[in-house]
């Protein structure tokens, strides 16, 4: 935890996750970045979700919401999953007020969305104040095929229906 000036900042893990290496690194050769962040046996590398929380006043503010839990058996063994609680962020930070996405990637807002008893995606902090680029929020309902699997419907489609604000980006 950290205190700096009139607000408190804690980072938490929410999961660890696997992806490809050659993808990640793009350009860079693999006899380059496998010195530092070995690959597996899939050419994967271990990835950190982190979330941080931002207490300023009564405001608690999420920054990121990592995976969340609603993976299933597949795709929990594609991407390695190893989530940190297997209960909704809500049991860990009860009081959120604010959330801030940097990006809609399923890895930075799955945590923000859960499945109800009827396996329906639901915002886990429906009172909160949700803020991410219009941009960003326009392009994660329509991603080009490169991007279509980093954009899940069940993580963007409740946001619509809780209190959000769409910021414009600057440049």
């Amino acid at each position: 935890m950290i205190q700096f000036g009139p607000f408190t900042i804690s980072s938490y893990i929410t999961d660890r996750f696997r992806l490809d290496g050659g993808a990640m690194f793009g350009s860079v050769p693999k006899t380059l970045w496998s010195k530092l962040i070995p690959a597996d046996d899939k050419n994967r590398i271990q990835l950190a979700c982190r979330s941080l929380y931002v207490t300023l006043g009564d405001r608690k503010i999420l920054i990121e919401g990592g995976m969340g839990n609603k993976w299933k058996g597949k795709e929990t063994e594609i991407y390695a999953i190893e989530n940190g609680p297997t209960y909704p962020l809500s049991k860990v930070f009860p009081d959120v007020t604010d959330i801030i996405l940097t990006h809609l990637h399923f890895d930075h807002c799955g945590g923000i969305t859960t499945l109800d008893e009827t396996g329906t995606s639901e915002l886990t902090f429906p009172n909160a104040n949700i803020f991410v680029s219009e941009r960003n929020f326009t392009h994660s309902k329509n991603p080009g095929i490169r991007e279509r699997a980093s954009y899940l419907p069940d993580n963007i489609l409740p946001l619509e229906k809780g209190k959000l604000f769409l910021t414009q980006d600057h440049q």
